[in-house]
């Protein structure tokens, strides 16, 4: 899911090679890195949280949140499958 929809923003915004290949880089590190210690990464760190959307019993979105300091959180990881876009999956945690 997080992939494809980088892949969606890659294809719509990203207009040439170098572009890509630092995003494909900066998607790489993502997926090695905090998505895959989501633990460690947001649910143990004071502040910072983790979520997964369903719809219909099915998993179509997550997105985390990193507490930078004492008056800041960074939406770090935010994505929503396609066959969910535009349903208000991402609504309540974002809006």
């Amino acid at each position: 899911m997080f992939v494809h929809a980088q892949d969606d923003f890659a294809g719509s915004y990203l207009h040439n090679d170098a572009d890509r290949e630092g995003f494909r880089e900066y998607l790489d590190g993502a997926l090695t890195h905090d998505l895959a210690h989501i633990e460690q990464s947001y649910l143990r760190r004071r502040g910072s949280n983790f979520w997964m959307a369903e719809l219909e019993g099915q998993v179509v979105g997550c997105i985390g949140a990193y507490r930078r300091d004492e008056e800041e959180v960074e939406i770090r990881r935010l994505a929503v499958d396609r066959s969910a876009r535009r349903k208000g999956v991402a609504s309540p945690p974002v809006g």
